[in-house]
């Protein structure tokens, strides 16, 4: 067990609204409204690469989860994040955010207890995720301009 997480490249049929999209890819990934999905990125246990991604969610207003009557996100109470097989999709920004996090270092310190140790380190598997990173960014941006929709996805 532990923390498994995606980058997805998807060419949607005419739908243009993100809720949509992360209805679409939580629901049936194998709609008829997805034209191509390729995965561009794979991770394990990257705790600070989740941790960015879980608080660009909630910046985003927790896309991807029923609201309550005041239009607020219902968040789970037990065990873990509610951030757990939600879609994520990336923009442009978002990706040229990352890049900059990565490249200074400065990606949250993030724990769970599915999340292993401290993803930054200084051995050949932190040099391996550096580099696995930056790689999922110019495969996403390549993708932007070819039509598709980025997104990120994890499970525990």
């Amino acid at each position: 067990m532990g923390l498994d997480m995606y980058g997805y490249a998807t060419k949607f049929d005419n739908v243009n609204e993100p809720e949509e999209r992360i209805k679409i890819l939580k629901t049936d990934y194998k709609s008829e409204k997805i034209l191509d999905r390729e995965q561009i990125g794979d991770w394990r246990k990257h705790n600070r690469l989740h941790g960015y991604m879980e608080q660009l969610w909630e910046d985003k207003g927790c896309p991807g989860v029923p609201l309550d009557e005041d239009g607020e996100p219902i968040m789970e109470q037990g065990f873990g994040s509610t951030f757990n097989c939600i879609p994520l999709e990336l923009s442009k920004d978002d990706l040229k955010d990352l890049k900059d996090c990565i490249t200074k270092k400065t990606l949250p310190e993030t724990g769970g207890f599915f999340f292993g140790d401290d993803s930054y380190s200084d051995d050949e598997w932190g040099k391996q995720l550096k580099e696995d990173d930056l790689q999922f960014i110019k495969d996403a941006l390549k993708a932007i301009k070819d039509g598709y929709v980025i997104h990120y996805d994890s499970w525990w």
